[in-house]
């Protein structure tokens, strides 16, 4: 293997931590285990660092000034759904690692902790993430996906400019991938942007570039995604979310082939093979004003829809299936997803797609105990099944059950429900009440006779004890 190989295939780690003792010997610590480390003393420039570089991983403290390690979590799920995020924490703080678990990191460490213990950890992680591609690989077990992917096949062989649109989570990246991978493009670089996580001012200068001293902070030229991907292709992932000046920018680029860095003065000749996706009906953006037309016929000039996965059940188990393996240490017997947890899998409705799935499964390998993922360790609710009781003649049920003082309350036998027992009791006593334990103003108020009432009152003072001074 050579020199451009290995360094391509070697594992990349952010690590954001505000001690730099302990920052300096956590990247001595994996340097030596042939892992590059990159480093932010803070949450803000470890994203500014992910915009432009690829990472396998992210160590985060959690307790940090202005962005908490939590806040840096949430935001690396909602852009980087596929990048794995480790915390690390006081022991006093342990807590607050498990709750960020549950949000989507994928381990904690609570300091202090032994480097041989982190180094295993980040192996355990990057690794799994290093051997499937950021991307994950394409799973298609559905007629749904299988029909998507062949008409992405074709499409990839062509220069044609691609609008994918779909829930967001549904994995729209990895279809743009697909296409990439098969296209005659493959070889040349795949930048993909997030339109919707980048602000508006910085946003023109990641996609054109700038030249030093063209604004405050521009201490060296910097390539913009066009250049780039030159050659590739740009995945612009929510187009619809784009600024309207910056799209008649991206409309130019698109015509003439060429951009213009800020503060530069010659254009440069781009070839590029734009995927666009969005969450959102885009013609009603345009409707609205929200989009050019222009622009819009510019990039759909191949549609694909990519259904959520409550429409493609069969995806559900290979993708848990494939997200398992991924999360698993090499070393590591891979846990079995129990026959109960497969059906709580495949009856949830899946609001967040397959980044939620993704999730689900890497907080179930934290919480599962042996080698069976239970249908406990998912951590997700089943909608309650529709209540559709056989009605019992002269019962109220509890919805439509008048309140204690009522002109009229009707009650069942011996087969009432502990449910609607109590709500009788309720009403006796609330009415017994409001009429100062007069029983034939009672009686008159629910709608019965004295002598049910009667019954009624020693039936309770038979069940309930406590109410024996009724």
């Amino acid at each position: 293997m050579s020199k451009v190989e290995q360094k391509a295939n070697q594992l990349q780690v952010l690590l954001v931590e505000d001690d730099r003792s302990l920052q300096v010997a956590i990247r001595e610590s994996l340097e030596l285990e042939n892992i590059r480390v990159l480093c932010a003393d803070t949450g803000e420039q470890a994203l500014l660092c992910l915009q432009e570089q690829s990472v396998h991983m992210v160590i985060s403290d959690i307790n940090m000034p202005n962005m908490s390690g939590e806040d840096l979590l949430m935001i690396i799920r909602k852009q980087y759904p596929y990048l794995p995020v480790m915390l690390m924490t006081a022991y006093s703080s342990v807590d607050r690692a498990v709750k960020a678990i549950q949000r989507g990191a994928v381990d904690y460490l609570a300091k202090p902790f032994s480097l041989s213990q982190l180094n295993a950890k980040v192996k355990q992680y990057s690794k799994s993430i290093a051997d499937y591609g950021v991307a994950n690989t394409p799973v298609m077990a559905s007629r749904a996906s299988q029909s998507t992917f062949a008409l992405a096949s074709k499409v990839a062989q062509s220069n044609a400019s691609v609008l994918i649109t779909g829930e967001s989570g549904t994995g729209k990246e990895v279809l743009a991938r697909f296409i990439h991978e098969k296209s005659n493009r493959h070889q040349k670089n795949f930048i993909a942007i997030n339109c919707a996580a980048i602000p508006e001012n910085m946003l023109e200068a990641i996609l054109f570039g700038h030249e030093k001293g063209s604004f405050t902070g521009a201490h060296k030229a910097m390539p913009g995604k066009f250049e780039l991907a030159d050659g590739g292709t740009l995945l612009l992932d929510e187009v619809t979310e784009m600024p309207m000046a910056l799209q008649a920018k991206i409309l130019r680029v698109l015509q003439e082939k060429e951009v213009e860095r800020i503060g530069g003065k010659q254009p440069i000749a781009v070839d590029v093979r734009i995927i666009a996706t969005s969450n959102k009906d885009i013609m009603t953006e345009v409707s609205n004003k929200n989009f050019r037309e222009d622009l819009y016929y510019r990039i759909n000039v191949f549609p694909l829809q990519w259904a959520p996965l409550r429409a493609r059940k069969e995806d559900i188990l290979p993708l848990a299936e494939t997200f398992l393996a991924r999360h698993v240490a090499s070393k590591m017997v891979q846990p079995i997803l129990s026959n109960c947890a497969k059906e709580k899998l495949l009856a949830y409705n899946w609001p967040g797609n397959v980044r939620e799935l993704d999730n689900v499964i890497q907080r179930s390998l934290v919480l599962a105990q042996g080698d069976h993922i239970q249908a406990a360790d998912l951590l997700i609710e089943l909608p309650a099944p529709p209540m559709s009781p056989k009605p019992l003649i002269g019962v109220v049920t509890p919805e439509v059950m008048p309140i204690p003082d009522a002109q009229q309350v009707l009650f069942a036998g011996e087969e009432l429900g502990e449910d609607l027992r109590s709500q009788e009791l309720k009403s006796i006593i609330d009415c017994l009440q409001k009429y100062n334990g007069n029983r034939k103003k009672t009686a008159e108020a629910l709608g019965i006779s004295a002598r049910t009432l009667r019954y009624k009152i020693a039936k309770i003072k038979e069940s309930w004890p406590a109410m024996s001074d009724l």
